[in-house]
């Protein structure tokens, strides 16, 4: 029989007696702390840029639900819009430039403005 062991994960203090010898944590619910843990370490920066995403793509909904097509840039900025976390920027045959948000294009309509479109589903 193993001797006993300190649990491996770095929330836990817990001293068990291992049933085998390759057991290093104490239950299974710490062995899903501990690698949820180390995971949340290793993509911080994706899931900093998924939250911010997420953000972004429920101010433009919300938006677009209460019958809005075109809004300024500042008046995103002012609300929460983090426009550095936009993906797929796309450029029409004009050069105008547009955002996938969510359901919908975010279009460079203007310096100071957006319009925004739902994207159809055989886009």
């Amino acid at each position: 029989m193993a001797l006993p062991t300190n649990c491996q994960n770095p929330e836990c203090d817990k001293i068990f007696q291992r049933k085998n010898s390759k057991q290093i944590y104490c239950s299974l619910n710490c062995k899903n702390r501990a690698n949820y843990i180390k995971f949340s370490i290793e993509n911080a920066d994706e899931i900093i840029w998924q939250k911010n995403y997420k953000k972004n793509a429920k101010i433009v909904d919300d938006i677009y639900t209460t019958g809005i097509r075109k809004v300024y840039k500042t008046t995103l900025n002012q609300i929460g819009f983090d426009k550095n976390y936009l993906k797929c920027q796309k450029k029409t045959t004009k050069g105008v430039a547009y955002f996938e948000v969510g359901m919908y294009w975010l279009i460079d309509y203007s310096i100071e403005e957006y319009e925004i479109q739902k994207i159809l589903q055989n886009e």
